[in-house]
């Protein structure tokens, strides 16, 4: 089998990124926009040494659960991977994803609960990043696994109106004159345009590879006017190479920076707090991992990769004392401050890497009872992290994952010491193939 031949193909199962599953000639094929029952036409366009990568032309037999994608960047940009399966199914298909990745690597729960849905299957998303390149008119997302950038209008995702924040931030770059950034185009200014909204608010910001002459105050009045909502927009400059969206360095430069209420709270929205981007299935989550430690009389509850520290404000109701450990500035601000406006007094925020403080600070627990949650990035738990837990050993752990790879990875680390009493998958991703998931340990 060599590139763009032609192969007829039965789908027979469906992978971890949402792409059928076909076999042929003793090889593993991996078909794009192919359901498991199909029978597809479809051209190879990636030839490997152990499997072949494949896109279906034409569907010869349709699968029942086959929608009409509503998007009609779908199978062009890389945001979604899942729009051609009817919802329902979607949920199946990811939760059977998650459970194989976890016992291929001998991790058994004792309870593999059923996935909890999305409230909205489109408009469920509180955060967009979009790349841009070239003279400003590619505003959009990069195409699966590559550089390229696919320019887009709208997205259906959001919860908010995002063909109006790209027409406008289209419209700001031509007329100032500012080019993208790819870290090939000579002179390149913009490398992102992100928007977040919190709470009836919105905080977008210009990720710019150095400074510039342009007054993105007045896109920042400009997108309140035309969404109707309170913007604040940021500044942020990063200069590295890489695939990080935003800087260390961050300037506000419309806005007056007020907080919104969030779950119950008084929060403060920065581009760089970490929030859960579906504010449905978070409160469902914050509600879970609350439950998974209320009965359990804890001294002290550690948030490990805390973001700006909203699951760290609800820990503070079930324990003595809540500690926060977060690295980024930005984040870490917003948390003390989430912490003084809302009269936390139990809650502790400390700024760092959590390599460095999650070992200090559980081996200082002595004898009390601990409990600690890890909700960390994609890569998962990092090596000395997993040491210092094992070796000071708390009392529960719930960890908060929206990688099943890395996740399956540290809970087999993990389970010399502990029982893995639950998984539950939520839903925080709708038409992608990425689950969250919250897992229960406790210590045998």
């Amino acid at each position: 089998m060599v590139k763009n031949d032609a192969l007829r193909l039965e789908i027979e199962d469906i992978g971890i990124d949402g792409e059928g599953i076909a076999r042929t000639d003793g090889r593993v094929v991996f078909v794009k926009n192919a359901i498991p029952g199909e029978s597809v036409a479809a051209k190879i366009i990636l030839v490997k040494k152990d499997f072949v990568v494949a896109v279906a032309q034409s569907v010869l037999r349709c699968s029942p659960d086959r929608v009409t994608p509503p998007c009609p960047y779908f199978g062009k940009c890389g945001g979604c991977q899942m729009q051609h399966i009817r919802y329902g199914k979607q949920l199946e298909y990811k939760a059977r994803a998650l459970l194989n990745t976890l016992q291929k690597a001998g991790v058994r729960p004792k309870v593999f609960a059923a996935p909890v849905p999305s409230e909205r299957e489109y408009g469920c998303r509180n955060k967009l990043a979009l790349p841009v390149c070239g003279g400003g008119t590619e505003v959009g997302f990069f195409a699966r696994n590559s550089h390229r950038v696919v320019g887009i209008d709208d997205c259906l995702l959001q919860n908010f109106d995002a063909k109006t924040l790209i027409a406008a931030a289209r419209e700001f770059m031509s007329q100032n004159g500012l080019s993208g950034y790819d870290g090939t185009e000579p002179g390149g200014v913009v490398r992102h345009v992100t928007a977040r909204k919190i709470g009836g608010k919105i905080a977008a910001a210009a990720v710019l590879s150095k400074k510039c002459k342009a007054d993105f105050s007045a896109l920042g009045a400009e997108l309140q006017r035309r969404l109707g909502l309170p913007v604040d927009f940021y500044l942020n400059y990063n200069s590295k190479s890489g695939n990080a969206v935003l800087g260390d360095t961050s300037e506000r430069v419309y806005g007056g920076g007020e907080t919104v209420e969030y779950l119950g709270y008084k929060v403060a929205v920065h581009p760089a707090s970490f929030f859960q981007v579906n504010d449905y299935v978070a409160q469902k989550i914050y509600g879970a991992v609350g439950d998974a430690l209320t009965d359990g009389g804890f001294d002290t509850v550690i948030d490990a990769y805390a973001g700006a520290g909203v699951m760290s404000a609800m820990l503070a109701k079930t324990a003595k004392r809540a500690v926060s450990v977060e690295r980024n500035p930005d984040a870490v601000s917003a948390a003390k401050r989430l912490a003084a406006d809302n009269n936390l007094s139990g809650l502790t925020v400390i700024e760092g890497d959590c390599v460095e403080h999650i070992p200090r600070l559980l081996n200082a627990q002595n004898d009390s009872k601990t409990a600690l949650v890890l909700d960390p990035p994609k890569a998962g738990i990092a090596p000395p992290v997993t040491a210092a837990v094992l070796s000071a050993a708390p009392q529960k752990i719930v960890y908060v994952s929206c990688n099943g790879a890395t996740l399956a990875r540290d809970l087999k680390n993990l389970l010399p010491v502990y029982e893995l009493e639950s998984i539950t998958p939520y839903d925080m991703f709708p038409q992608t193939s990425s689950l969250e998931s919250v897992s229960v340990l406790t210590k045998k």
